[in-house]
């Protein structure tokens, strides 16, 4: 997929988004407080106001889309992003698509339907997780998209074997994800989403430093 066709669908998105966000500011009354913050068990925990229920997350979509623009401009490895550019805007793409559906969840509670928020928002995190996972093993080493520690950057051997370790968990866990959004179960989404913080902070660049202290290709120290 081009650029300018990621730019394309996630510019649409967001115009979607707004049109929403227009239609709910019309339809709610002035001084109407909107759920903007959720607990596990899907229960509003917070609240705000028209602008920043209706317009918080069209603006971070926004914002997610003039980055993936950006990104080609800025990236020190022009070729390696280039060849990356699929895996970068399927990302990007998905994560737009699923600030969408919480935008969306969260003004129909905010017109008085009934949506199941924590449902929703886990089964979103696991076909990104999928997504994501899904393109880890197939990029070059780039300072935007994978596993990205000093030694991943300094190492393709480290980049290609971590991010392939990478893309397996993250295929595990998106799966997983959906199962706990399935199921409800709000100590699993806990665990998943601990544990998850534990593999990508810890253990990966943990096992990515091991990786590049076997290269002898790597670059000097």
């Amino acid at each position: 997929m081009k650029l300018k066709q990621a730019l394309i669908i996630n510019s649409t998105i967001v115009a979607i988004m707004l049109a929403f966000s227009i239609w709910a500011w019309i339809k709610l009354p002035e001084g109407v407080q909107i759920p903007v913050h959720f607990n596990l068990q899907g229960q509003a925990d917070r609240y705000g106001g028209k602008f920043e229920g209706l317009l918080a997350l069209p603006l971070l979509a926004m914002g997610l889309t003039g980055l993936m623009a950006l990104i080609p401009r800025i990236e020190p490895r022009k070729k390696h992003r280039s060849d990356s550019s699929v895996a970068t805007s399927a990302t990007v793409i998905t994560g737009v698509v699923m600030l969408a559906v919480t935008h969306y969840s969260i003004i129909a509670i905010a017109v008085g339907k009934t949506v199941n928020i924590t449902t929703i928002t886990s089964i979103m995190m696991g076909i990104l997780f999928i997504v994501m996972g899904n393109y880890l093993s197939k990029t070059r080493s780039n300072f935007f998209f994978g596993v990205r520690t000093p030694w991943t950057l300094s190492s393709e051997l480290a980049w290609r074997k971590t991010n392939r370790l990478g893309a397996w968990l993250f295929v595990f866990y998106g799966m997983s994800f959906i199962l706990a959004g399935i199921i409800g179960n709000s100590w699993l989404l806990i665990g998943l989403i601990a544990s998850s913080l534990i593999v990508s902070l810890v253990v990966l660049p943990i096992y990515s430093y091991y990786i590049w202290k076997k290269d002898s290709a790597k670059k000097a120290e």
